[in-house]
């Protein structure tokens, strides 16, 4: 059995050796894959320190988050891969992590996206995964798992949930293989993961973490992302609009006319900061839409194919 876990490095030259170190000493043997998506800093030159340790795929400019892990996927597949491990670089494990999801992966017959249980680099609980993970009534198994913590019940092997962690994603190689990985239109990054999420449990996947499997995200001081509001929001039209239970053109309307309405209503509102948020949305949204209808077509077709086999 091969596991390849697969990091993506921009700009991460303060936590290459942490991240590194702790992958390479795991409990079972895996395959480390290292994409350098053209970073500024100095982690090219850190990583050639680990050479013949890693496997080296350095980009001459920066991909993306979405097809950065594209490529380090593409090349664990072709060389025999059974699992992957998407890790961020600002992350470390404990030396049981990857064995833990493995077998949680192997003892189960469902169809499983797992994550390790998402701690900061203080060793406190990720508090923006236990809050994603009971924001509806599908989180019920999060507060199952804490529940059996308070009460000291042994810990079930996974716990299912609407929300996981792409930061620490372990698949098989068969998730992919049936529903494909991450769609490049997301650049430079966000909601490309929810977007893999919704095509795998379309696809009968299930999304779960492993309590007893832990890592590591530095999370403490990040209040917001460095991309302004404008771009999450386009990430996640984006994101609704190629989602199969959604319709595309219905979608993809409501959305542009919404964002149109903030636009035109938030001057009367005396909120003209908000409103020039919501201009380059509908910008982004006109110069996308036939990108996004010929890759909603591809999936459409592929999923039409596997769900109903003509």
């Amino acid at each position: 059995m091969k596991i390849f876990v697969i990091i993506l490095s921009f700009n991460s030259g303060k936590y290459i050796k942490k991240c590194l170190d702790s992958v390479l000493t795991s409990s079972i043997a895996v395959e480390v894959v290292v994409v350098e998506n053209a970073s500024k800093d100095d982690s090219a030159m850190l990583l050639k320190e680990y050479e013949g340790k890693i496997h080296f795929l350095p980009q001459k400019h920066n991909l993306g988050f979405a097809a950065g892990n594209n490529v380090g996927i593409s090349y664990a597949m072709e060389h025999g891969a059974d699992y992957l491990f998407l890790l961020n670089m600002d992350t470390y494990i404990e030396k049981d992590t990857i064995e833990k999801l493995r077998d949680a992966a192997e003892n189960s017959q469902e169809k499983l996206l797992l994550c390790p249980l998402p701690k900061t680099f203080a060793g406190k609980l990720d508090l923006g995964f236990a809050k994603n993970s009971c924001s509806n009534l599908a989180g019920h198994e999060f507060r199952n798992f804490v529940t059996d913590l308070y009460d000291k019940n042994i810990l079930k092997k996974f716990y299912k949930t609407d929300f996981i962690c792409a930061s620490a994603l372990f698949m098989p190689v068969a998730a992919i293989k049936e529903c494909g990985s991450f769609c490049p239109l997301f650049y430079p990054a966000y909601y490309e993961d929810n977007e893999l999420f919704n095509r795998m449990t379309y696809n009968g996947w299930s999304l779960a973490f492993v309590p007893e499997s832990i890592y590591y995200h530095d999370v403490e001081d990040r209040k917001k992302t460095s991309l302004p509001d404008s771009h999450l929001i386009s990430m996640r039209i984006f994101c609704d609009c190629l989602n199969l239970r959604n319709n595309f053109t219905k979608t993809f309307i409501c959305n542009l006319v919404s964002e149109i309405a903030k636009f035109m209503t938030n001057p009367f509102l005396l909120r003209f900061k908000n409103s020039i948020t919501h201009f380059p949305p509908i910008i982004m949204l006109l110069k996308s839409y036939f990108p996004l209808k010929r890759y909603r077509k591809t999936l459409e077709q592929k999923y039409r194919t596997i769900l109903h086999g003509n």
